[in-house]
């Protein structure tokens, strides 16, 4: 949106509610490795180290790997 003095800054959204995320287990070794169809339900986690979670911290991956990407667009020169 508009800033104080007439700007336009850009708003940047990523999703950041129930993103499937590893947990480390230090205990475990090959925690996040279970078999096919080991991944939990929504809101749920598993046995293996891999739970759904939200917030900033699920959301600021997202931007910064889109942020990369549209990077990495420009670096090759496919731009107008």
């Amino acid at each position: 949106g508009p800033t104080n003095d007439g700007r336009m800054k850009p708003d940047l959204v990523a999703p950041g509610h129930a993103i499937l995320s590893s947990g480390a287990r230090p205990s475990q070794v090959n925690e996040c490795e279970g078999p096919s169809g080991s991944f939990p339900s929504a809101g749920g986690s598993s046995t293996y180290g891999i739970a759904y979670m939200s917030g900033t911290s699920m959301a600021t991956p997202v931007t910064t790997g889109n942020a990369a990407l549209v990077r990495q667009y420009f670096m090759d020169g496919y731009y107008p």
